[in-house]
């Protein structure tokens, strides 16, 4: 895929879209089709609560212990 860079007015026009949409030039011709990037800006939590992220770091265990995380390493190593 290539890249363009654009300049801030257009960047701040494009911003403000929404949905697809088609981009033409003064003279009506098809220049492309523009898709604006969704970002869900709860994405980090991805819907969950608080109390949610409370309770499974209170119930669920944390990841790994360096002791297995080494051994897996050393075992892999030989």
């Amino acid at each position: 895929m290539s890249r363009l860079i654009v300049p801030s007015n257009v960047r701040e026009a494009l911003a403000a879209l929404e949905e697809k949409t088609e981009i033409r030039d003064e003279n009506g011709k098809v220049l492309g089709i523009f898709q604006p990037l969704k970002y869900d800006t709860e994405w980090p939590l991805g819907g969950i609560t608080e109390e949610e992220l409370q309770r499974r770091m209170e119930e669920e265990p944390m990841g790994r212990t360096w002791a297995d995380i080494r051994r897996d390493l050393e075992a892999m190593d030989q």
